[in-house]
């Protein structure tokens, strides 16, 4: 493995972990928003039923309510984990590009998929969320379908021009 990816899976990991910290202390504010507990807690109420005490909520749930209000650090969560596994899959797949151009395909397909379960989000937050990884899931498969159909001197012609 080359320095140029290691350096990216170390950056890639640092801005993870350091995005996830900071999804994480912004929706440990649920903590103190009762009003939102019966909409910002579907962890916890399908793993405990119901929340009497701020002791009750489900870590998981912090970052369901850091997404629908605050959403700039679980925004970041999600674009470094698809990059993280959209390097990974390089990595792993390089030699077999058919294995890494289905790849691409079948993770703009999941991008978009998720975009359209937080389509009716009420929540700019969510909202926000919905626009960036659709629009992520497109660009994915735009750019996967341009290379696969067409070889790389013809797109290197394209960007010439």
């Amino acid at each position: 493995m080359s320095n140029k990816i290691i350096f990216q899976f170390g950056l890639v990991i640092v801005l993870l972990v350091f995005s996830t910290l900071g999804a994480w202390y912004e929706g440990s504010e649920i903590l103190d928003r009762p009003s939102e507990w019966k909409y910002s807690t579907p962890f916890t109420h399908l793993f405990s039923g119901g929340i009497n005490d701020p002791a009750d909520i489900s870590v998981i749930d912090y970052f369901v309510y850091a997404a629908k209000f605050k959403p700039i650090y679980p925004l970041l969560m999600l674009i470094n984990s698809v990059y993280l596994l959209t390097l990974l899959a390089y990595v792993c797949l390089k030699q077999y590009k058919k294995g890494f151009t289905i790849f691409n395909f079948i993770m703009g397909g999941l991008l978009i998929l998720f975009s359209l379960a937080l389509y009716n989000s009420r929540t700019e937050g969510a909202q926000f969320i919905f626009y960036v990884s659709l629009a992520i899931g497109i660009l994915y498969i735009g750019v996967t379908s341009l290379f696969s159909t067409q070889s790389k001197s013809k797109i290197l012609n394209l960007i010439k021009k």
